[in-house]
Parts: C-alpha cells; structure tokens; sequence
C-alpha cells in the first residue's frame, strides 16, 4: 500500500504523514506550516482523508502563491487564488 494510504496513514504520528506523503515529501521541509497543519485535525479526531485534503489544499494554495513564507502572504494572495479556481481552472 502506499505511504498515503488512509490505512498506513492514520497509524503514523501526522508529520510523518506529509513527510512520508510522495505529493508532500520535498514541500514538507520548505513549508513546515504543512506539518503543523496535519496535526489540527488529527487532534479533534478528524477523518484521515479530511486531514490528507486540508493539507493538499494548503500546499496547492501555498504553491501557487509562490511566497517564501506563510507571514509573506496577504488578503490579496486568498482572493488571487480563488479567482483563479473559480474563472481560470
């Protein structure tokens, strides 16, 4: 099975998760928010898959924004994106 997999994934500590995700392995050390993020559900005993997709949708926000950090990013940046996925995509 693969690493990802809501079976394995739910028995490994949630930084683990997103290290040992293949979508997640280069970007969990230069977006450590990725990590911290994985933790929030799994503490208020959210399903994996909801974990699994707070995390990508954070990645997928963080990686089209471009921004070396998390404090770097603005109001702006929320609206830029959901106006992409809502016209461009």
């Amino acid at each position: 099975m693969a690493p990802d997999h809501p079976t394995i994934a739910r028995q490994l500590p949630p930084e683990q998760a997103v290290e040992s995700s293949p979508r997640f392995a280069r970007s969990a050390e230069r977006l450590p928010v990725l990590k911290a993020l994985a933790r929030t559900p799994r503490a208020k005993r959210y399903a994996i898959r909801t974990e699994q997709t707070s995390v990508d949708w954070c990645h997928r926000f963080l990686s089209f924004a471009g921004r070396g950090a998390e404090e770097d990013l603005e109001p702006r940046d929320v609206e830029h994106c959901l106006a992409h996925l809502a016209a461009d995509r």
